[in-house]
């Protein structure tokens, strides 16, 4: 596993999570389901963003087809 790539998920991970604390709190999910959105690796070393609201393990690399599962919103996904 590539120690680089698990550092940037790692700090990735912090400021989704500070993000998910403050103003709007987007990615924030505590009331509903108890969980935060955040970045994983995968198969392959990919990233995965783990929906916090659906559950559901997308992969953002696809660049013309439906995340499904995606419960952000649209100005996230641009």
């Amino acid at each position: 596993m590539n120690v680089l790539k698990q550092e940037r998920l790692k700090e990735c991970n912090f400021l989704i999570e500070q993000i998910s604390q403050n103003g709007r709190k987007f990615f924030n999910y505590q009331k509903r389901t108890g969980k935060t959105s955040r970045l994983e690796l995968g198969f392959q070393d990919r990233v995965y963003f783990i929906d916090g609201y659906s559950g559901k393990r997308i992969y953002t690399h696809r660049k013309y087809c439906r995340w499904s599962g995606f419960s952000e919103g649209g100005t996230l996904k641009s």
